[in-house]
C-alpha cells in the first residue's frame, strides 16, 4: 500500500488491486459474446450505485450533519423516486447479461458481512476471556503487593523507570527503542505508556 498524499490519510494506491481489476476486466470482456450484454451489466451497475449513493447521502445528512428529517426527506424523495424508476426498468435486462452484476454484488456483500460478523465474534470472545487483575496481583495483609499464588507468589518491588505495554503483538522497531531510550534511563518516577501499531504514510518515488 502506497500513500499518495501527505494531507489525506485515506488516499492510497494499491498496485495489487489494480492488477486484480485488470485481470477481472479482461475476463469479463472475454466471457461476454457481445457488447449489448456487457452494456446491460454496466447499466445495472451504474443505477445501483446511484440508488445506494442517494440513500447513503440521506443517512449522512441525518446522522452526521444533524439536519431536520423533513428537510432531508423533501430532498431525498424526488431523487430516490427517479432512481427507483430507472432501477426497475434496468432490472428487465437481468436475463440478458445484467445477472453478472447482481451475482458479483451478492458475493462481495456476503464476504463483507461475514468478515464483520467474524470480527464482532472475535471482539466478544476477547472481552469475555479478559483475565481479572486479582488473578495476577494480590494485596498482602501488610499492605504490600505481591503476585498471586499461580504466578509464584513473590513480592513486587518498586522500580524507577518506564514501562512499555504493547496492545498487540507486533515487531518493535529499533527506531522506537532508540527514541525512547533516554526515558528508560533518566526517568525519576515510575510511568508507563502503551505502544500501538499505526500505519505509516509512505509515498512512492514518483509521488503516486
Amino acid at each position: 500500500m502506497i500513500y499518495t498524499s501527505d494531507k489525506f490519510h485515506g488516499q492510497v494506491y494499491v498496485p495489487v488491486a489494480n492488477w486484480l481489476l485488470m485481470v477481472g476486466t479482461v475476463i469479463v470482456t472475454a466471457v461476454y459474446n457481445n457488447t449489448t450484454s456487457l452494456g446491460n451489466a454496466y447499466g445495472v451497475c451504474v443505477i445501483l450505485v446511484t440508488f445506494i449513493t442517494t440513500s447513503m447521502t440521506a443517512l449522512v445528512a441525518l446522522i452526521v450533519w444533524k439536519l431536520h428529517w423533513l428537510l432531508v426527506f423533501a430532498v431525498w424523495l424526488p431523487i430516490v423516486t427517479f432512481d427507483a424508476l430507472f432501477m426497475t426498468s434496468a432490472m428487465t435486462k437481468v436475463p440478458n447479461g445484467a445477472w453478472f452484476t447482481l451475482m458479483l454484488a451478492v458475493i462481495l456483500s456476503s464476504i463483507f458481512v461475514l468478515w464483520r460478523y467474524g470480527k464482532e465474534r472475535q471482539w466478544a470472545a476477547e472481552g469475555m476471556n479478559r483475565p481479572d487483575l486479582t488473578m495476577l496481583v494480590l494485596k498482602a495483609k501488610d499492605g504490600e503487593w505481591k503476585l498471586s499464588r499461580s504466578m509464584g507468589g513473590r513480592q513486587l518491588t518498586h522500580i524507577k523507570g518506564t514501562q512499555c505495554i504493547c496492545l498487540k503483538i507486533f515487531e518493535v522497531r529499533r527506531l522506537i527503542l532508540c527514541r525512547h531510550r533516554h526515558l528508560l534511563r533518566q526517568s525519576r518516577r515510575p510511568c508507563s505508556y502503551r505502544l500501538r501499531r499505526v500505519l505509516t504514510q509512505i509515498r512512492g518515488p514518483s509521488g503516486c
